[in-house]
Protein backbone atom coordinates (compact mmCIF):
# COMPACT_ATOMS: atom_id res chain seq x y z
CA UNK A 1 0.00 0.00 0.00
CA UNK A 2 1.25 3.27 -0.90
CA UNK A 3 2.06 6.38 1.04
CA UNK A 4 -1.68 8.33 1.55
CA UNK A 5 0.18 11.70 1.87
CA UNK A 6 3.07 11.35 -1.02
CA UNK A 7 2.14 8.52 -2.62
CA UNK A 8 5.83 7.37 -3.42
CA UNK A 9 6.32 5.38 -0.73
CA UNK A 10 5.00 2.15 0.83
CA UNK A 11 3.06 3.04 3.84
CA UNK A 12 4.31 1.13 7.31
CA UNK A 13 2.82 3.67 9.71
CA UNK A 14 -0.90 2.89 9.97
CA UNK A 15 -2.89 6.19 12.54
CA UNK A 16 -5.86 5.73 13.66
CA UNK A 17 -7.86 8.83 15.19
CA UNK A 18 -11.16 9.44 17.00
CA UNK A 19 -11.80 12.79 17.68
CA UNK A 20 -14.94 14.00 18.66
CA UNK A 21 -16.47 9.90 18.21
CA UNK A 22 -15.66 10.68 14.26
CA UNK A 23 -12.45 7.56 13.33
CA UNK A 24 -10.13 8.77 10.69
CA UNK A 25 -7.58 6.32 9.08
CA UNK A 26 -3.81 7.32 7.55
CA UNK A 27 -1.63 5.19 6.11
CA UNK A 28 1.36 6.65 6.16
CA UNK A 29 5.06 6.12 4.72
CA UNK A 30 7.89 6.85 7.37
CA UNK A 31 9.11 10.11 6.28
CA UNK A 32 5.90 11.63 5.93
CA UNK A 33 4.76 9.86 9.15
CA UNK A 34 7.95 11.63 10.62
CA UNK A 35 7.29 14.58 9.08
CA UNK A 36 3.62 15.02 10.58
CA UNK A 37 4.87 14.33 13.78
CA UNK A 38 4.64 10.59 14.31
CA UNK A 39 8.02 10.18 15.11
CA UNK A 40 9.70 6.30 16.10
CA UNK A 41 8.00 5.11 19.10
CA UNK A 42 10.39 2.25 18.78
CA UNK A 43 12.07 3.41 21.96
CA UNK A 44 8.26 3.43 24.08
CA UNK A 45 8.24 1.06 26.75
CA UNK A 46 4.73 0.81 27.50
CA UNK A 47 5.29 -1.71 30.16
CA UNK A 48 7.08 1.38 32.06
CA UNK A 49 3.80 4.25 30.77
CA UNK A 50 1.54 1.68 32.12
CA UNK A 51 3.95 1.09 35.70
CA UNK A 52 4.11 4.77 36.27
CA UNK A 53 0.62 4.82 35.80
CA UNK A 54 -0.11 2.30 38.48
CA UNK A 55 2.60 3.52 40.70
CA UNK A 56 0.43 6.99 40.52
CA UNK A 57 -2.75 4.98 41.64
CA UNK A 58 -0.84 3.01 44.82
CA UNK A 59 0.70 6.47 46.35
CA UNK A 60 -2.51 8.10 45.77
CA UNK A 61 -4.81 5.20 47.22
CA UNK A 62 -5.73 5.93 50.52
CA UNK A 63 -5.96 2.80 53.15
CA UNK A 64 -4.51 0.39 50.11
CA UNK A 65 -3.81 -3.05 51.66
CA UNK A 66 -0.12 -3.29 50.08
CA UNK A 67 0.50 -6.89 51.38
CA UNK A 68 -3.01 -7.77 50.08
CA UNK A 69 -1.92 -10.73 46.95
CA UNK A 70 -3.75 -12.55 44.35
CA UNK A 71 -4.61 -16.29 45.73
CA UNK A 72 -3.98 -17.34 42.02
CA UNK A 73 -0.23 -16.24 41.28
CA UNK A 74 0.64 -14.54 44.69
CA UNK A 75 1.45 -10.79 43.13
CA UNK A 76 0.42 -7.71 44.90
CA UNK A 77 -0.93 -4.36 43.61
CA UNK A 78 2.64 -3.14 44.17
CA UNK A 79 3.95 -5.53 41.99
CA UNK A 80 2.10 -4.70 39.09
CA UNK A 81 2.06 -1.09 39.77
CA UNK A 82 6.00 -1.87 39.45
CA UNK A 83 5.77 -4.11 36.53
CA UNK A 84 3.10 -2.23 34.32
CA UNK A 85 1.21 -6.01 33.77
CA UNK A 86 -1.31 -7.91 36.05
CA UNK A 87 -0.18 -11.47 37.06
CA UNK A 88 -2.93 -13.28 36.08
CA UNK A 89 -6.57 -12.45 35.14
CA UNK A 90 -7.53 -13.39 38.54
CA UNK A 91 -5.50 -9.99 39.42
CA UNK A 92 -8.31 -8.31 38.31
CA UNK A 93 -10.64 -8.82 40.58
CA UNK A 94 -8.37 -9.12 43.70
CA UNK A 95 -7.00 -5.84 42.63
CA UNK A 96 -10.22 -3.86 40.94
CA UNK A 97 -10.58 -0.74 43.33
CA UNK A 98 -7.00 -0.09 42.94
CA UNK A 99 -7.11 -0.91 38.82
CA UNK A 100 -9.97 0.89 38.37
CA UNK A 101 -8.86 4.74 38.26
CA UNK A 102 -5.87 3.61 36.00
CA UNK A 103 -8.02 1.23 33.54
CA UNK A 104 -10.22 4.54 33.78
CA UNK A 105 -7.49 6.95 33.06
CA UNK A 106 -6.06 4.85 30.29
CA UNK A 107 -9.26 3.53 28.46
CA UNK A 108 -11.01 6.22 29.18
CA UNK A 109 -14.33 3.34 29.88
CA UNK A 110 -14.03 0.38 32.62
CA UNK A 111 -16.51 -1.57 30.68
CA UNK A 112 -15.41 -3.14 27.02
CA UNK A 113 -17.64 -2.89 24.76
CA UNK A 114 -15.96 -4.17 21.79
CA UNK A 115 -16.89 -3.60 17.68
CA UNK A 116 -19.99 -3.48 16.27
CA UNK A 117 -21.73 -4.09 13.28
CA UNK A 118 -22.03 -0.65 11.81
CA UNK A 119 -25.97 -1.36 10.74
CA UNK A 120 -26.83 -2.30 14.08
CA UNK A 121 -28.77 0.81 14.89
CA UNK A 122 -30.57 -0.03 11.45
CA UNK A 123 -31.00 -3.64 12.44
CA UNK A 124 -32.61 -2.95 15.96
CA UNK A 125 -35.09 -0.41 14.52
CA UNK A 126 -36.22 -2.78 11.30
CA UNK A 127 -36.74 -5.48 14.30
CA UNK A 128 -39.20 -3.13 16.23
CA UNK A 129 -41.13 -2.06 12.63
CA UNK A 130 -41.42 -5.86 12.06
CA UNK A 131 -42.48 -7.05 15.80
CA UNK A 132 -45.46 -3.87 15.64
CA UNK A 133 -46.42 -5.14 12.46
CA UNK A 134 -46.44 -8.58 14.01
CA UNK A 135 -48.16 -7.62 16.88
CA UNK A 136 -51.22 -5.45 15.07
CA UNK A 137 -51.59 -9.14 13.06
CA UNK A 138 -51.36 -10.68 15.76
CA UNK A 139 -54.23 -9.11 17.71
CA UNK A 140 -56.40 -9.08 14.52
CA UNK A 141 -56.26 -12.68 14.06
CA UNK A 142 -57.18 -12.87 17.86
CA UNK A 143 -59.85 -10.98 17.50
CA UNK A 144 -61.29 -13.26 14.42
CA UNK A 145 -60.54 -16.26 15.92
CA UNK A 146 -57.92 -17.19 13.58
CA UNK A 147 -55.59 -19.12 15.93
CA UNK A 148 -53.67 -21.41 13.84
CA UNK A 149 -52.25 -17.69 11.86
CA UNK A 150 -51.93 -16.47 15.59
CA UNK A 151 -49.97 -19.28 16.75
CA UNK A 152 -47.51 -18.74 13.90
CA UNK A 153 -47.93 -14.77 14.58
CA UNK A 154 -46.37 -15.12 17.72
CA UNK A 155 -43.63 -17.63 16.95
CA UNK A 156 -42.35 -15.41 14.49
CA UNK A 157 -42.30 -12.53 17.23
CA UNK A 158 -40.70 -14.79 20.08
CA UNK A 159 -38.32 -15.39 17.00
CA UNK A 160 -37.14 -11.80 16.56
CA UNK A 161 -37.34 -10.89 19.96
CA UNK A 162 -34.67 -14.14 20.58
CA UNK A 163 -32.74 -12.44 17.79
CA UNK A 164 -32.59 -8.84 19.14
CA UNK A 165 -31.30 -10.27 22.70
CA UNK A 166 -28.77 -11.80 20.87
CA UNK A 167 -27.66 -9.18 19.33
CA UNK A 168 -28.08 -10.65 15.51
Amino acid sequence: MLCEKCGKNQATTHIHKVINGVAWDMNLCSYCAYQSGYGDFGNLDITNMLGFLLNENLNAAPRVNRQERCSCCNSTFADIAQSGMVGCSYCYKVFYNQLLPSIQRIHGKVRHEGKRPKNLKVRIKENKNDLEELRKQLETAVKQEDYETAAKLRDKIREIEGRGNNNG
